[in-house]
């Protein structure tokens, strides 16, 4: 038993009912073998349309930043970076040293908890400025360690609503300890009541 859509309502219907139980349209063998031809061709395209996409995003990322690091390569080099203890005391006191081992992880563990953070402090919402599939929240540094292997990151694309509905942008610090891989803490310089 498979099940198909009415022409006439458009919701599933048994391939075995005399008629769509919805609507009450007879059922005919006809319509039914259209439909499925319909349904199958409808998802080869959609298949041929998502693989178009998805090497053109591959070739994009291979083509362009010829001299800057892709951000495949930067994962590569993430994943292969040497365990924490294995880091020497002049990388855990460089931001700079940090940010080139560690850039990655943190960016993506800051990306993840930001929202959550954003929602405790906002009074009435948050948003984020528009980034594209694979930017990043987090686009620069602090050159300051605020302890031995802990890199801040920062963001400018955070807004904060205020009482008025306008949204107004602040700089949302992300702490990630590189040893214990987690987010430490988050913090926010921005517009007196904007949160």
């Amino acid at each position: 038993m498979a099940l198909t859509r009415c022409p006439d309502c458009r919701k599933q219907v048994s391939d075995q009912a005399p008629a769509c139980p919805h609507c009450g349209r007879p059922k005919s063998a006809t319509t039914s073998a259209t439909e499925k031809k319909k349904e199958s061709t409808a998802s080869t395209v959609l298949g041929v349309i998502v693989l178009a996409v998805v090497i053109g995003g591959v070739v994009s990322m291979c083509s362009s930043g010829d001299d800057a690091p892709s951000s495949a390569s930067k994962a590569a080099s993430a994943a292969t970076s040497p365990p924490p203890e294995a880091v020497g005391p002049a990388v855990l006191q460089s931001a700079k040293a940090l940010d080139e081992k560690y850039e990655i992880t943190a960016n993506s563990h800051c990306n993840v908890e930001a929202d959550d953070y954003l929602r405790s402090i906002a009074k009435y919402d948050f948003k984020w400025d528009d980034t594209g599939f694979l930017d990043s929240k987090f686009t620069k540094y602090l050159a300051n360690v605020v302890a031995p292997g802990v890199l801040t990151v920062v963001s400018d694309k955070a807004k904060l609503q205020n009482g008025f509905g306008a949204f107004q942008h602040i700089e949302l610090f992300c702490d990630y300890d590189t040893q214990s891989q987690r987010v430490v803490r988050f913090r926010f310089i921005g517009p007196p009541g904007g949160g």
